[in-house]
Formats: C-alpha cells, sequence, structure tokens
C-alpha cells in the first residue's frame, strides 16, 4: 500500500474523530448553558459555514445581520434536546 494514501486514511479518519468530538462538546455546552442565539463573526478560519456544519438545518434559525455578522436562533430539535 502506498504510504500517501495510508496517511491521507488515517488523517481522514483522525478528522473524523475530531469532528464528532467537537460537535458532541459544543451541542453539551449549548445545552448546559442554555444558549438560545448563537452569533458569528466572519470570516472564520475553516470557512463561515462551521456552526452550519455542525448542527441540523431544522435546529435553527439563521439571520444574517450583517456582512460580517450572522446570528443563530437555536430550535427545539432532536440533536439539542437528547
Amino acid at each position: 500500500m502506498d504510504q500517501s494514501f495510508s496517511l491521507a486514511v488515517i488523517s481522514s479518519i483522525t478528522l473524523y474523530f475530531v469532528f464528532k468530538i467537537y460537535k458532541e462538546f459544543s451541542i453539551n455546552k449549548l445545552k448546559e448553558n442554555k444558549i438560545e442565539i448563537v452569533y458569528i463573526i466572519k470570516p472564520l478560519w475553516g470557512g463561515n459555514d462551521v456552526f452550519e456544519n455542525g448542527l441540523s438545518k431544522n435546529c435553527y434559525t439563521k439571520k444574517e445581520i450583517t456582512e460580517v455578522l450572522d446570528s443563530y436562533l437555536l430550535q427545539q430539535c432532536k440533536e439539542l434536546n437528547n
């Protein structure tokens, strides 16, 4: 097996687990602290849709406040209620 292919597979698996742990941590903090609205100031390292990629679309309502500021009103959903 090609060494670069092996490293790519290991990197992908590692990124998946890091994302999963970060997502669980973030959701737990939102619930623990009873967060109702999240503000995102752009640009973000890694892309401006980081928050959107972490939750299902039915878990928030996005509002673009300005060109560099978005708000996310959290909704009742399975991910945030478990």
